[in-house]
């Protein structure tokens, strides 16, 4: 656990908890951290003991111990870019993520792609952009295909300058987001979790929310029956005391 990226923390965090919840009746738990500035073994203690990288041993009190398997939970390099499986490989040490030419490849997404598409494999469309490249972003989002979101990263005074690339966007996605991030949402009336093909197969609809209803329902009406035949939704006496649309207003009045 651990690694060289910023998300080091939450891969510590994550470590911690399969380590708490793996069964120590059946399995001897080690937790090694794998940072920058060193490699150890962190005891239940918070006792630390270096790691010999030739062999990735632990020596305690003049005792070494081998690994029978490591489970990576590392975030980004070197445990999802494929040094530490190709590391484990060549010591001959089971490991639990893919091996390391798969996670060298899904690592880099520009390699991957060019992999990927020779095969006829669909892929989110990507722009490659170099240092010193100019960029248009009218012209990035017109090939854009339909995406659930777009995320606009700029100062209140900037976006002003913008207004035509906001434009441009709310043609190609559900939900525009200032500055921010489109993790998770929220159930409420607001959120529309969907946008034009193919982010989803019809852009009126959404998937999450209390509008997310309209997916599985159709209009249906009844013509002209008596009152008393009708559905109890849908009577005058309003038997439920529900809500209803009545001439373009909302009431739960009796009719």
């Amino acid at each position: 656990m651990g690694g060289y990226s910023s998300e080091y923390k939450i891969s510590l965090t994550s470590g911690n908890v399969v380590f708490n919840q793996l069964d120590k009746t059946k399995y001897n738990l080690f937790r090694i951290h794998i940072l920058p500035e060193k490699w150890v073994y962190v005891d239940e203690k918070d006792n630390e003991f270096p790691v010999n990288k030739h062999d990735f041993s632990v020596t305690i009190d003049g005792k070494t111990t081998f690994f029978d398997v490591v489970f990576n939970a590392i975030h980004g390099t070197p445990g999802e870019d494929g040094l530490l499986q190709a590391y484990f490989q060549l010591l001959g040490i089971p490991q639990t993520s893919c091996d390391y030419y798969q996670a060298a490849l899904t690592f880099n997404k520009r390699d991957l792609l060019s992999v990927l598409k020779p095969y006829g494999i669909k892929t989110a469309t990507s722009f490659y952009l170099n240092l010193g490249d100019n960029i248009n972003l009218e012209e990035i989002i017109s090939k854009l295909e339909g995406q659930l979101t777009g995320t606009i990263l700029a100062e209140k005074d900037e976006i002003k300058s913008y207004t035509t690339i906001v434009s441009l966007l709310q043609n190609r996605v559900g939900r525009i987001i200032f500055n921010g991030v489109p993790t998770g949402v929220e159930v409420c009336a607001a959120m529309v979790h969907g946008g034009p093909y193919p982010a989803s197969t019809d852009s009126r609809f959404t998937a999450v929310g209390i509008n997310s209803i309209k997916r599985w329902v159709r209009p249906f009406s009844f013509q002209s029956w008596p009152n008393e035949l009708l559905p109890n939704e849908l009577k005058n006496e309003n038997p439920l005391g529900i809500l209803r649309v009545v001439d373009g207003v909302q009431t739960s009045k009796n009719l």
